[in-house]
């Protein structure tokens, strides 16, 4: 008889479309496609950099302990899909350290027990992190930049 293996969710990247439209009452941006929210968000974010933090201030920098359950799903958002946006540095579980450029469009999906971290490379990107849980004290700082 064969036994069944669990697997260990670990960070995933996915890509949407973006669309953006201004005119003299405002400016607008978004994400369309399979968005993949998390069924029970209990809270969302929205980061908007500016150029102060482009290539010095990280975002994030933490990870979820991993019997807290929470979830991140992390969306990217600018006007330009050729620039890079952030320099996306992770880390799955106990594994070493990752990192991956991050343009508008991309999405990642953080599970629980493994680490995030987001360097700025361009201002007047957006980032978007929903959650299934409340930012609380169910993390640890962590560096994911030495």
């Amino acid at each position: 008889m064969k036994r069944k293996i669990h697997l260990i969710p670990k960070v995933k990247f996915f890509k949407n479309s973006i669309f953006s439209h201004q005119d003299s009452r405002r400016g607008l941006i978004g994400l369309a496609g399979n968005l993949k929210f998390i069924n029970d968000s209990k809270q969302i974010k929205i980061i908007n950099v500016t150029k102060k933090s482009v290539n010095k201030e990280i975002i994030g920098n933490h990870r979820h302990i991993r019997n807290s359950n929470q979830w991140e799903y992390i969306y990217v958002l600018h006007n330009n899909t050729e620039t890079k946006v952030f320099e996306f540095r992770y880390q799955n579980y106990d594994e070493p350290i990752k990192k991956k450029i991050l343009f508008a469009g991309d999405c990642v999906s953080v599970p629980p027990g493994c680490a995030l971290g987001l360097l700025p490379l361009i201002e007047d990107s957006i980032l978007i992190e929903i959650s299934n849980k409340v930012y609380h004290d169910n993390y640890e700082k962590i560096n994911l930049f030495t």
